[in-house]
């Protein structure tokens, strides 16, 4: 009867045991059918786990004992760990009081933090003596029997690339996160609010918030599926995350780009960096690219900008890495503009993965207007470009210079209204994708293409001309440069456009390398005719004492300023490069208004001209030169008693009527001369260059034998033997 009471008590004392451990299991154990002995938490022999026993037959003893328990609650068997350990940190999460971890979260990090052996427990009776642990040759385990560096379990003591725990998750959190919902409302899916079925007494968020440790029935212990991300879901409530996300519609979840452990990027990403994650279909040489029916292949197009030596936004520049922070995008009124000394360029800082459309790429990316103002999402390409291309002084070297320019430039690209839309001439120009971002182009400057593919046939599909040139529609200036017939000027419309403060800053002088988006000076050109002319063409002036006027210089014949004009221009007049070169098939003829673009006369003459024969009237071949000088006075009825600068000492006669089958260069050089009486452009032997004659066509130099002052000039002061 003593025997049987013994006994009778022995098994109470069990049952007693092991009400108390389901009662105190209620916050860490979810009742369901799932049997744990079929789970890798079974570390016994029986186990069909890698890792297990040799021996024991009881699985709960690995985790629970009913004595000498610590912690008492849940009878914790298992050593603790006792680590510090390094904690996540996010300059976008509103949870300001993530600390050690505690409650289960300890108690899992007991295994999982790979400090403590899978056998050591505080009551070693429970588990057998004798006992020892291996992972099957799975290399799971090291030779102490603690998971090893390269165990997917093993998420170490730098638990900052994981999932934070341990952080009271409430309504002020979520109020504070506009990403996070209200717990105490919002649906767990397990029956009840997330509060209630997945976070502790304490409102805090642990790891069995997400994990199940006795039920595996939806793979690593997770409380419910999370396939297409239903448990990130669950409390991530992501702006624009829903039907008409292009990523949404293309069945992208959570899982493809983020993980809650051992992430390699403190946004839980999967990649090293944003720009591996998203090569990983963004490229043809991606693990999932295949995967989707048509996806634009940004990778290519980066790779294929790089070995053209061509240009690309820093997206892989290893020297940028770690600038760009999230928080640019979630607080940009503290933290937009991007100024020039912390540039980069990453993929989230133009595309939301999370509010990305199929129509609009940049949804829901801040940016700034016109005016400057913070806007939350832009719709117009210069409003993200100002993200980073402001600036404070608009020099030209710097990234850091759109906007200032635009905003302090008389003249600007866009009919003077600053709004013209980067993406009009900066783009990717690859095959790959078409109208894609600014991502790398062939041509320099992220340009959708080179100026000029071919700069001496150039066409209205070149990149200036496509806007600009006569033969195409639209309101933007025109120029007469791809149906001239005579000559063309063929060079980069930045070699003469650009910003004029660079200019005076001797940045872009000399060269081709203007960037046109605004100006001081009228057509957004670098510098003042002629200076700016001079900068490739000076050749064209150098040496000479004097020249046709370009540099300032008033007008002297040598004889009281006796030369005849017309349509305004005087002997004061300061000449520009414009008033002989420009455009002929339009009315600036007799004007400094020329435009030289193209034209139908060669070298870029407004007017007719042709050496080899002389003046013919308005429309003979010398007429260039009666857009200033007066056409009665030296064209072919030229008046004979007409003041010409030029008169003989018999009668007084005007002797450029009685050369007026003569071309003008005949007698005058067009730029400059190089003697001491070439005030009005003569040239002789003394000067440079060759000229035709009008006999014989020929090159021969006018020979003067006395040089006199009009109304001394006598057939006796020349050489006339070239004139036939």
């Amino acid at each position: 009867m003593k025997v049987i009471m013994n006994i009778t008590k022995k098994v109470i004392v069990c049952m007693l045991i092991q009400l108390i451990m389901l009662f105190v299991f209620t916050n860490f154990v979810v009742a369901d059918t799932y049997d744990t002995r079929d789970s890798a938490h079974n570390l016994t022999v029986t186990g069909t786990g890698d890792i297990k026993s040799n021996e024991g037959d009881n699985y709960c003893l690995y985790c629970h004992t009913p004595h000498f328990a610590d912690p008492i609650e849940p009878l914790w068997n298992h050593k603790m760990s006792g680590q510090t350990y390094t904690l996540y940190d996010s300059s976008t999460t509103d949870a300001r009081d993530i600390g050690q971890p505690n409650g289960t979260s300890a108690l899992c990090l007991s295994c999982h933090d790979g400090t403590i052996a899978m056998g050591d427990v505080n009551y070693a009776r429970s588990v057998g003596r004798d006992e020892t642990i291996t992972d099957s040759g799975s290399e799971k385990l090291d030779s102490s029997n603690t998971f090893a560096n390269t165990a997917k379990a093993n998420l170490g003591v730098n638990i900052a690339n994981d999932h934070p725990i341990s952080f009271v998750y409430d309504p002020t959190l979520a109020e504070k996160d506009e990403g996070l919902v209200d717990p105490t409302m919002a649906p767990s899916g397990l029956g009840d609010t997330i509060n209630i079925d997945m976070l502790d007494s304490n409102s805090r968020l642990q790891c069995t918030s997400c994990h199940e440790p006795h039920d595996n029935t939806y793979g690593n212990f997770l409380i419910k599926d999370n396939t297409n991300g239903e448990l990130c879901t669950t409390c991530h409530d992501k702006t624009g995350w829903a039907t008409g996300n292009a990523h949404y519609d293309a069945g992208v979840t959570c899982n493809d780009c983020h993980t809650s452990h051992n992430a390699n990027e403190p946004a839980q990403l999967k990649a090293a960096t944003e720009e591996q994650l998203c090569y990983t279909c963004h490229d043809d040489d991606g693990s999932r690219y295949s995967e989707w029916d048509s996806i634009p292949d940004i990778g290519s197009v980066i790779d294929k900008a790089n070995n053209n030596r061509g240009s690309v936004h820093p997206i892989e520049d290893g020297n940028l890495t770690g600038r760009h922070d999230a928080i640019e995008n979630n607080d940009p009124s503290n933290n937009l503009p991007i100024f020039a000394a912390n540039k980069h360029a990453e993929c989230s800082d133009c595309h939301d993965p999370h509010q990305v459309t199929g129509t609009n790429a940049f949804a829901g990316v801040p940016g700034f207007d016109l005016s400057g103002t913070l806007i939350t999402s832009v719709t117009n390409s210069y409003e993200l470009c100002y993200k980073c291309h402001q600036g404070a002084n608009g020099l030209q070297e710097s990234i850091d210079s759109v906007k200032y320019t635009f905003d302090n430039r008389t003249y600007t690209h866009g009919n003077e209204t600053n709004a013209e839309q980067c993406n009009k001439c900066h783009g990717g120009n690859s095959v790959d994708v078409t109208t894609e971002a600014i991502h790398g182009s062939n041509a320099s400057g992220l340009l959708t293409k080179s100026q000029f593919i071919d700069i001496f046939n150039p066409s209205t599909s070149d990149l200036c001309l496509k806007c600009h040139d006569d033969a195409t529609n639209g309101q933007q200036p025109k120029i007469y440069f791809t149906q001239a017939v005579g000559s063309q000027h063929n060079t980069k419309c930045t070699a003469c456009h650009g910003d004029s403060v660079n200019y005076n800053n001797i940045i872009n002088v000399g060269s081709e390398t203007g960037v046109p988006h605004g100006s001081n000076k009228p057509s957004i050109l670098k510098g003042s005719d002629p200076q700016v002319c001079l900068d490739c063409h000076s050749d064209k002036f150098s040496g000479y004492n004097t020249i046709h006027d370009l540099q300032d210089l008033s007008y002297d014949d040598g004889n009281n300023g006796q030369v005849a004009f017309n349509n305004g221009f005087t002997s004061n007049t300061n000449m520009k490069c414009t008033a002989c070169h420009g455009n002929s098939n339009n009315s600036n003829q007799g004007s400094q208004t020329g435009i030289p673009h193209g034209s139908d006369q060669p070298k870029l003459l407004k007017n007719d001209w042709d050496p080899n024969f002389g003046i013919e009237g308005r429309s003979g071949d010398s007429s260039i030169c009666l857009d200033c000088h007066d056409s009665n006075t030296y064209g072919i009825n030229a008046s004979q008693n007409a003041s010409s600068g030029f008169t003989g000492r018999d009668g007084g006669e005007n002797l450029h009527e009685e050369h007026n089958d003569f071309n003008c260069a005949s007698c005058h050089a067009v730029h400059g001369a190089n003697n001491d009486q070439s005030r009005s452009l003569l040239k002789d032997s003394a000067s440079s260059g060759n000229f035709y004659d009008h006999g014989s066509g020929g090159d021969t130099y006018l020979t003067i034998i006395n040089w006199s002052q009009s109304g001394n000039w006598g057939q006796d002061d020349c050489d006339h033997s070239g004139c036939g």
